[in-house]
């Protein structure tokens, strides 16, 4: 076997093959079979463009009267856009051939090839109430030269997670074909901590079929429960390994998102979690999203050291990361422990505008153009100012949730002989706490009297 990987720039590549040869050259007919495997897989972050991924993994083998080759791929493209919507394409293939050396025992060969390019997008709908998916698939196989090619249209409701275990609904319909009609699909599946999904899967299909070592194999039956297990694998410091598997020195991850409410710098009850928040482990090749209750837990992975961060380029433009944040964190991973992380996140929802305003008594006019308004806090520290324009309009945006006040600044009061005028001199404003919206304060007046 020769394999290797290699990972840099949101981008990775990993590959490998396998020799066999048999030594059992008088037991099967046709004497000694010797073939190989090979896998190859590429994935790449495009930064704001698209996420790629291609797999790929085959056989081919032969003995003295047949050969056989047999493949697999899987091209992906996906974006998400914003924090509910992601769509997808790309194409499938599996393909199995034998082609003997001559006419043997009635074999001539045989070859089956299934290929289906799709197109789908999935919606989270808001408050939790589950994804909404819609799709296309173009589909095309060809079984002992019996071809066959067809168009379906489908759509599907996933129900929110409850304790790791979901539901899936589903129906497609066939519009072109020797087979149009209506094709159902439900699926259970339950999530392990670890990362391994175990799926039970009833199908209705007008005509069904099962692919079987790539082997595509038409069916008469046209319903069908399936057991499947799905599993991912990464690139270890130990090699590449399957993040579902039971392995006793494995460590893991708790992470949750957070804004801390009280500021007291920990993550305690009456923080705000923080859901959608892209989160990347340097064990993982994708970014893992926290889950509604702002927490994300990637598969296990060797002890060792590690760095997580937050993907700052998906991040929702109302949150912002801390700047002893923005390169992220090392942390230990413990053999058969959990690692807790906590990461603060800044919500800056509030936008505020305003017009300041002089009055004079005897007409006289004021050029208040570059005059500074500030922006207090609660215990009256300066977060922010702005500078007035020709028109006397000042902006603040990115603003945090809290209590403010907002003032000219002294110097400007006293330089210019100002006195503060009923209740318009100094404002109080409240930005209320959340991250999904930006709340956006207008048309605020504050109004000096000249002396």
């Amino acid at each position: 076997m020769i394999g290797g990987g290699i990972s840099k720039n949101n981008g990775g590549i990993n590959a490998s093959i396998k020799k066999y040869v048999s030594n059992t050259a008088n037991r099967f007919e046709g004497g000694l079979i010797d073939f190989n495997e090979y896998n190859l897989g590429l994935y790449k972050n495009l930064e704001k463009i698209a996420d790629v991924k291609f797999n790929l993994n085959g056989r081919s083998g032969e003995n003295d009267i047949a050969k056989n080759t047999s493949y697999y791929y899987d091209l992906n493209i996906s974006r998400k856009i914003g924090s509910n919507l992601t769509i997808e394409g790309g194409k499938t293939e599996s393909n199995y051939s034998t082609d003997y050396e001559e006419n043997t025992n009635n074999y001539n060969g045989y070859s089956s090839k299934y290929s289906t390019i799709y197109l789908k997008a999935d919606y989270k709908m808001p408050k939790d109430l589950g994804t909404l998916t819609l799709g296309h698939d173009i589909i095309n196989y060809n079984y002992s030269n019996q071809p066959n090619k067809y168009n379906m249209m489908k759509i599907g409701y996933t129900f929110p997670e409850i304790k790791r275990i979901t539901l899936s609904l589903g129906t497609g319909y066939k519009y072109t074909g020797s087979d149009n009609g209506f094709d159902i699909y439900a699926n259970l599946a339950y999530r392990t901590k670890s990362g391994r999904v175990f799926n039970i899967n009833y199908q209705y299909n007008q005509m069904g079929g099962y692919i079987i070592n790539n082997m595509f194999l038409p069916m008469s039956s046209r319903h069908s429960i399936n057991l499947v297990v799905n599993d991912a694998f990464a690139l270890l410091p130990s090699g590449i390994k399957s993040v579902g598997y039971s392995d006793d020195n494995r460590g893991y991850v708790d992470v949750v998102t957070y804004i801390d409410k009280n500021h007291n710098g920990k993550f305690d009850k009456k923080d705000i979690r923080v859901k959608d928040v892209p989160v990347k482990f340097s064990w993982e090749n994708t970014p893992i999203y926290t889950n509604r209750r702002g927490r994300a837990f990637p598969g296990g992975t060797d002890a060792g050291t590690y760095n997580l961060k937050v993907d700052t380029e998906k991040l929702p433009a109302t949150l912002l990361v801390d700047r002893t944040q923005e390169q992220g964190k090392m942390i230990r991973v413990e053999a058969r422990k959990t690692t807790k992380v906590e990461i603060p996140l800044i919500s800056c929802i509030g936008n505020i505008k305003g017009k300041l305003k002089i009055i004079d008594d005897f007409g006289r006019t004021m050029n208040i153009e570059d005059f500074i308004i500030i922006l207090n806090n609660e215990e009256g520290e300066e977060i922010s100012y702005s500078t007035v324009d020709e028109y006397g309009n000042f902006y603040f945006s990115g603003i945090s949730p809290g209590n403010y006040k907002i003032k000219l600044d002294d110097s400007f009061i006293y330089s210019n002989s100002l006195e503060n005028y009923e209740d318009k001199s100094e404002l109080s404003i409240n930005i209320p706490y959340g991250y999904k919206k930006f709340i956006d304060i207008n048309n605020l007046e504050l109004v000096y009297k000249s002396i």
